[in-house]
């Protein structure tokens, strides 16, 4: 694990699943509810407003 998967664990972005590929002995990691919220906040589109009549 990188320093990196290692922040976005502990800030509870993402939890292991327990999985590794055995080729390249690599863990799994699965996104939370919290970091959909967190990706949604920063990536998506702000809301627009309806065209007032």
């Amino acid at each position: 694990m990188n320093a990196y998967m290692r922040r976005l664990e502990v800030l509870g972005l993402i939890v292991a699943t327990g999985r590794r590929e055995p080729e390249t002995d690599c863990g799994e990691y699965r996104i939370t509810d919290g970091g959909r919220a967190e990706l949604k906040e920063r990536y998506d589109p702000p809301p627009t407003d309806p065209p007032k009549t």
